[in-house]
């Protein structure tokens, strides 16, 4: 049965050490996936010695290049799907303020609106806000839209409550936060006319901005698949597939030696190489003649 791989969280060999432990050792004492793919280079292929040396250093920057890349796009991802999580709940705070009794709104502007009077409004006020927000609901608890707030911030692990929006908010990106920052310092300027749910609504409003598309692990993969190729053609080898119809799992010499170099760089515990799927390395040849 295949394995499928868990991409989001690639182990990448930094490029200095890995350069220099394959500059300072003979190839039988690399990382076996490494001495696999010279094998197939030196033993297989019969490419000289320092040719097949090169493309092994070009092969595995390539695949650094690679997880790099996939590393980027699943922060990427982490950071969207935090910024969606808190934008919910500063909507939903926001949403609980407005419709919450006289009293409690009363509340809530007195302990919310004076922190906008300060000169710099920080990171650290919004988190102050944020607490604020989740004191006077606590103090109303027994009014449902006090209830809904706390729900929207408190989260309770091993019973111990916690602040989960004060601290999701921390752990978003800076640039994230100092539009945050902003936004708050501009409202403070109108505080005449200043409700506690509109600071949570200009909070809600500076999360908003839609996601940057990025692109899927096997688009990158491929892109690797074709980096790798060209080596191989400027080294004088032929980079294809291969298929026999009495043994399914039979591979090329190029996609053992594809799979093995990025399995290296991005999966070094793995038993053995299964990164590169048949429609990948189709995908990846067809753009390194593209690119020729």
């Amino acid at each position: 049965m295949r394995r499928h791989v868990q991409l989001f969280h690639l182990a990448q060999a930094r490029r200095g050490p890995l350069s220099r432990r394959l500059n300072a050792k003979p190839p039988s004492e690399w990382p076996e996936h490494i001495n696999l793919a010279w094998a197939i280079l030196h033993d297989e292929l019969g490419l000289p010695e320092a040719r097949a040396f090169q493309l092994i250093l070009d092969s595995v920057s390539a695949a650094q290049n690679c997880a790099e890349t996939i590393n980027r796009r699943s922060r990427h991802i982490v950071d969207a799907n935090s910024r969606a999580n808190v934008r919910l709940a500063f909507k939903r705070v926001a949403n609980c303020c407005r419709r919450a009794s006289a009293g409690l709104r009363r509340h809530l502007d007195q302990a919310i609106l004076r922190l906008l009077a300060q000169a710099s409004i920080d990171s650290e006020v919004i988190e102050v806000i944020i607490e604020a927000a989740a004191a006077e609901f606590e103090l109303f608890s027994e009014e449902d839209a006090a209830a809904t707030g706390c729900r929207a911030m408190i989260v309770t692990v091993k019973g111990r409550e916690t602040n989960w929006l004060k601290n999701e908010y921390a752990g978003l990106r800076a640039e994230t936060q100092r539009d945050c920052e902003a936004a708050l310092s501009k409202l403070g300027k109108k505080r005449k006319f200043l409700k506690a749910y509109m600071v949570f609504d200009a909070l809600a409003a500076c999360l908003e901005h839609e996601s940057t598309r990025v692109s899927d692990p096997a688009t990158l993969i491929s892109n690797y698949v074709s980096a790798v190729a060209l080596l191989w053609k400027a080294a004088g080898l032929y980079p294809g597939r291969a298929y026999r119809e009495s043994d399914t799992s039979y591979k090329s010499k190029f996609h053992r030696y594809s799979d093995l170099i990025l399995t290296a760089v991005a999966e070094p515990w793995a038993q053995s190489p299964w990164l590169i799927s048949e429609h990948i390395l189709r995908n990846g040849l067809r753009l390194q003649k593209q690119r020729r």
